[in-house]
C-alpha cells in the first residue's frame, strides 16, 4: 500500500535525505513549508488527513506523488498532486535545454516546499550533481559568496534575489556560471539588462506548480546579451501550448494529476493556466493575468504593463498597481510603491516619470508608499493582500 507522509521541508541535508528516501519508496508526500506557524501546519494536516481529500488509493507502481501548495497569488491556494515522474520529466527537460553535463552542481536558495526548490534538487539528481542549499536566500552578499564557489555551475533565483545579487556585485567580476535561471515572477527589463551587462548569464523562465516547475525558457545563447528581450520564451520539449480566448493552455508529461480533493486528470488534458499570452510557433509571450485588467472611463488598464514600465523609474524599488473605485471613472489607478528613498518631492518625480512613459489614462491617479509589498517565499506578489 502506498505510504502517505508529511515532510517539513527545511533547507538542510536532513530534509534532502528524507525526501530522497520517500521518492525511492514511491510515497505520497505532503511538503510543509518550515515557516508555517503551528496553527497553519495543523490546519494543513487536518485538511489533508480528511478522507474526502485523499485521491483514490492506487496500488500500481508509480502511484507515489508529491503534494505541493500553490503560491496562492490570488488568495486561493490549492494543493497540487505531482507524480515523481512528472518532477523528473521537468528536471530533465531543463537540464538538457541549459546544456547541463554530468556532475553539474546547482545552488538552491529557494524553499524545498515549493516546486521551484524541489525542481533544483531533481535537476541535480538526474545530472548526478549536488544541490548546494542556501538558507540566507534573501541576502545579496550571501548569494554572491555562494555563487563564487567554483563547484557551482547553475542557480535558480527569483527576480528579487537577482536584483540583490546585482547590487552586491557592484561592478566586481561575476561568478563563472553556465546560467542563472530566473523565474517565479516577471523579470523587469531594466533589471535583466543590468544583470546581463554585469556579466551574469540570465535565462528567464516561465513555469507553474501544475507543470512540475519550468515550462519555457529564453534562449541560452542570449544569456549574456543585454539587448536580448526576456519576455518571449520557448516551450521546453515535452510541452504543448495553445491560446484559447487569449489564455495560455498547456499539456504534457510533466503536468499534474489534479488538485487534492478534486477529480484526477490526465497529462494529455489541456490545462488553463490563467495567464494571458501570445504564441508564435513554440514561443510564448505572457501579456497579463486573466481577470487582472480593469476599466477606467471606458479604457482597459493592464496593471502588469504599468508595473513593468514604472519599475524602470530610479525612485522605485518595488511597485504594485491596483484599481481603486472612482465615482466618475468606475476605477482609477493606485500605485503602491516601495521607494528607494523618500527624500525631496518624490511624488513630483514619479508623476514626471509616468507622464514621460505612460499615456494619460494609464498614469496612477494616486501614489501610496509602503515599507514592503506582500510576497510569497518565491517572491511572487500576493495581490490579494495588497489592499485590505
Amino acid at each position: 500500500m502506498t505510504r502517505r507522509s508529511a515532510l517539513r521541508a527545511a533547507l538542510n541535508p536532513q530534509s534532502l535525505h528524507t525526501l530522497e528516501q520517500m521518492r525511492l519508496a514511491d510515497d505520497q508526500v505532503l511538503l510543509v513549508h518550515p515557516e508555517l506557524t503551528p496553527l497553519e501546519t495543523q490546519h494543513l494536516l487536518r485538511q489533508c488527513s480528511n478522507p474526502p481529500f485523499w485521491p483514490e488509493v492506487q496500488e500500481a507502481e508509480g502511484s507515489g506523488e508529491v503534494w505541493v501548495a500553490t503560491s496562492g497569488t490570488s488568495g486561493q491556494s490549492r494543493i497540487v498532486r505531482l507524480s515523481w515522474q512528472a518532477i523528473e520529466t521537468s528536471a530533465r527537460a531543463v537540464w538538457k535545454a541549459l546544456g547541463g553535463t554530468q556532475g553539474d552542481h546547482w545552488l538552491c536558495p529557494l524553499p524545498l516546499a515549493h516546486v521551484a526548490g524541489l525542481a533544483v534538487v531533481e535537476r541535480c539528481r538526474v545530472g548526478e550533481g549536488v544541490p548546494r542549499l542556501l538558507k540566507h536566500r534573501g541576502s545579496g552578499p550571501h548569494l554572491l559568496h555562494a555563487l563564487r564557489d567554483p563547484a557551482i555551475q547553475f542557480a535558480s533565483l527569483v527576480p528579487t534575489q537577482l536584483k540583490r545579487l546585482v547590487s552586491a556585485l557592484n561592478g566586481a567580476s561575476p561568478p563563472p556560471l553556465k546560467a542563472l535561471l530566473v523565474g517565479g515572477a516577471a523579470t523587469p527589463p531594466e533589471l535583466l539588462t543590468q544583470a546581463r551587462s554585469a556579466g551574469l548569464p540570465v535565462v528567464c523562465s516561465y513555469g507553474l506548480t501544475e507543470a512540475g516547475s519550468t515550462v519555457a525558457i529564453t534562449a541560452l545563447d542570449d544569456a549574456l546579451n543585454p539587448q536580448a528581450p526576456g519576455g518571449q520564451a520557448k516551450l521546453l520539449p515535452g510541452f504543448e501550448g495553445r491560446i484559447v480566448d487569449g489564455e495560455l493552455q498547456l499539456r504534457g508529461a510533466a503536468m499534474f494529476r489534479g488538485y487534492l480533493g478534486a477529480a484526477s486528470r490526465s497529462p494529455e488534458e489541456w490545462f488553463s493556466t490563467g495567464d494571458e499570452a501570445e504564441m508564435s510557433g513554440k514561443k510564448v509571450r505572457l501579456t497579463g493575468r486573466k481577470g487582472s485588467s480593469y476599466k477606467r472611463g471606458g479604457e482597459w488598464i493592464d496593471p502588469l504593463e504599468i508595473e513593468g514600465i514604472l519599475t524602470a523609474c530610479p525612485d522605485i524599488s518595488e511597485i504594485a498597481v491596483v484599481p481603486e473605485a472612482d465615482p466618475d471613472l468606475g476605477f482609477r489607478t493606485l500605485a503602491l510603491v516601495v521607494p528607494v528613498s523618500l527624500e525631496g518631492d518624490i511624488e513630483s518625480r514619479l508623476n514626471a516619470f509616468a507622464a514621460q512613459h505612460l499615456a494619460r489614462h494609464k498614469r496612477p491617479a494616486r501614489w501610496e508608499f509602503r515599507r514592503q509589498l506582500p510576497r510569497s517565499p518565491l517572491g511572487k506578489l500576493l495581490r490579494h493582500q495588497l489592499v485590505k
